[in-house]
């Protein structure tokens, strides 16, 4: 018996992956957790400007937030980090 169209794109939008959804969810909190850290520490260090802060909350990827913190706290000089978030 065949499927009516409707009935299969039915079918796809009831499945549902739990793992790959907290997944997700997780990145997402890390992401949101890493952008707000780099930017209390550009403030904190009167460094953030709006195209700094725009990049920032910009940036998708967690792996370029994670280096970007990195540089920030192993004592990276300020102008090495700025110039790593603009480049990018």
């Amino acid at each position: 018996m065949e499927k009516h169209p409707l009935q299969e794109a039915n079918s796809v939008l009831t499945e549902f992956d739990e793992e790959l959804h907290n997944k997700t969810i997780l990145e997402e909190g890390k992401r949101d957790w890493t952008q707000s850290a780099l930017i209390r520490y550009l403030k904190k260090k009167s460094l953030l400007t709006k195209e700094l802060e725009e990049r920032i909350l910009k940036e998708k990827d967690l792996k370029a937030l994670e280096k970007w913190l990195d540089l920030a706290y192993d004592g990276a000089s300020l102008e090495e980090l700025i110039v790593s978030i603009l480049k990018q």
